[in-house]
């Protein structure tokens, strides 16, 4: 037979035994901590065993618990006071409640903390930690005081909690300007040791290699290679590579040039590149006599030095022939053209892009701030502005090179000319001319001459035909310059003895020539 046995708020149980009915009160606390069931078994001192079954007793209910205290006596006979009600400490700005006594009807509205785990947490009626039933004891919470049968729970002021949000606020913001604070000073005020700046900057500058010599670049945008337009401006794009001398020995193949300015002296490649751009200088930012770092890959007795480092300063501003230069007092070699000039925070000031002939130790710059806005809008272009810029470039590239060849084979024929009159002259055969020309420049003559020149120009020609972004008006000219080209050199390698009629065709030549690189001019520089 199992007894109904009550437990109140302490946790004790009064246990009467059905054989001898003899009674015996026993806090239960530890079977409501280990045990989910409410049925426990015991064994009266008779010996007889039963079980009894755990039942919240609600003191609200019981008549005990609401009845006056009253006087009890000790066995010395004196009356003992009952015991004062605890005080409740109110730290609160507002007024403390008194609740009824809690119950299971009271899960959810308060915090509780659980008595096995001590982990606060929404009351319910199991610990989302541990998993045990709490819901019957309340009372052992840390928040909850037992004043004599009725709890006061402490409640946290919605004034307190509004203060705690606006501290947490106020320190996050404070936290927040803190490391914007010092992530500025050291991207824009901090200077940094020449070591410091080489091992920030060097993976994103590149080393330029082709058939005609080496020069320098750098990462300005994202896979955007910036450099002068003299280093790339005379090759196929098919002949250049590009290291990363920082990085790796792997070859980078140019995809495409995305943007030139001959005027401005200025490219920019595509290339495919994992590492970032380099800072540039904020416009406005630079100071007379500023020490700068210049780094790039020089060419010394035919020997590439990668991401060489010069140091220098800054000396003044100048114009040349109607363009803005920044000069530079520093010493650097052809192969440093396309690199960056750097300032002691790590920002790029200008890019190398010529020497002074007549005086050693002076180089110029481009300014950053003429190179910033085109590096904004090539980062804007679409598919079909890099192809059209790429396009054009091939154009300006083969048209130089038909130009150069076709100039120097002129020159050659303007020399036979001169011979042969001067021969004449003599009273000489005009083959006698003809031949102390040819000694005079054999070696050049059979390079102007050779029929590789030619065949690059016709592989050039065949990719021009088919590109898109090249119009048809500049492909026809082209191809009427790599025959005219192809006509001089000829003449060159076979001319004629007559003086007279020799000198008529050079003059031809010449003036078919100019009329057609002229008007190619034209076309490629307005892109009609």
């Amino acid at each position: 037979m199992t007894e109904k046995v009550y437990y109140d708020s302490t946790h004790k149980a009064l246990f009467r035994c059905p054989e001898c009915k003899q009674e015996q009160s026993e806090n239960v606390t530890a079977h409501i901590l280990s045990s989910v069931e409410p049925t426990i078994t015991r064994t009266c001192q008779c010996g007889h065993t039963y079980q009894a079954l755990l039942e919240w007793k609600d003191e609200s209910e019981s008549t005990e618990v609401d009845a006056p205290l009253e006087m009890a006596s000790d066995e010395a006979g004196m009356a003992s006071e009952p015991p004062e009600e605890p005080a409740f400490d109110e730290t609160s700005s507002e007024k403390a409640e008194i609740d009824a006594p809690l119950t299971l009807d009271r899960v959810g509205l308060s915090l509780i903390t659980c008595p096995n785990c001590q982990k606060e947490q929404p009351d319910g009626e199991e610990c989302a930690f541990c998993g045990i039933v709490i819901a019957k004891y309340h009372s052992d919470t840390k928040n909850a005081v037992n004043t004599g049968g009725a709890i006061k729970f402490k409640k946290t002021s919605r004034k307190q909690i509004d203060k705690k949000l606006l501290w947490a606020g106020a320190a996050g913001v404070v936290l927040l300007v803190s490391i914007a604070v010092m992530v500025g000073y050291n991207l824009f005020f901090r200077s940094m040791s020449t070591d410091e700046i080489v091992a920030k900057t060097e993976r994103s500058i590149a080393l330029i290699k082709h058939t005609q010599g080496n020069g320098s670049g750098f990462l300005i945008g994202e896979n955007i290679l910036v450099t002068n337009y003299h280093v790339v401006s005379e090759v196929h794009p098919d002949e250049i590579e590009i290291y990363f001398p920082a990085v790796s020995d792997q070859v980078r193949y140019l995809k495409q040039v995305v943007y030139f300015d001959e005027f401005r002296d200025l490219a920019m490649l595509e290339v495919q590149s994992d590492e970032k751009p380099l800072p540039l200088s904020a416009a406005g930012g630079l100071k007379k006599g500023e020490d700068l770092i210049i780094i790039g890959s020089p060419g010394v007795s035919n020997t590439v030095l990668p991401n060489s480092v010069t140091r220098g300063s800054l000396n003044s501003e100048r114009v040349i022939d109607g363009k803005r230069f920044l000069q530079i007092s520093a010493a650097v070699n052809p192969g440093n053209s396309g690199g960056p000039a750097l300032n002691f925070r790590g920002q790029v000031v200008a890019i190398v892009t010529l020497k002074a002939s007549a005086q050693e130790g002076i180089t110029f710059g481009l300014p950053m701030d003429e190179v910033r806005p085109v590096r904004d809008k090539v980062l804007e272009f679409g598919d079909l502005e890099k192809r059209k810029a790429d396009g054009l470039f091939l154009a300006n590239s083969l048209y130089k090179n038909l130009n150069k060849l076709a100039t120097a084979n002129l020159h050659t024929l303007s020399l036979y000319a001169r011979g042969m009159e001067l021969a004449e002259k003599n009273q000489l055969p005009p083959s006698d001319g003809l031949a102390i020309v040819k000694r005079k420049i054999d070696s050049g003559s059979e390079q102007m001459s050779s029929q590789k020149a030619l065949e690059k120009a016709d592989d050039c020609l065949a990719v021009i035909r088919s590109h898109p972004g090249i119009s048809r008006k500049v492909k026809h000219k082209l191809a009427k310059l790599r025959q005219l080209t192809a006509e001089i050199q000829e003449h060159t390698k076979n001319p004629t003895n007559e003086p007279a009629a020799f000198f008529d065709l050079v003059k031809q030549l010449r003036k078919e020539f100019y009329q057609l690189t002229e008007d190619l001019e034209l076309i490629l520089i307005f892109d009609v």
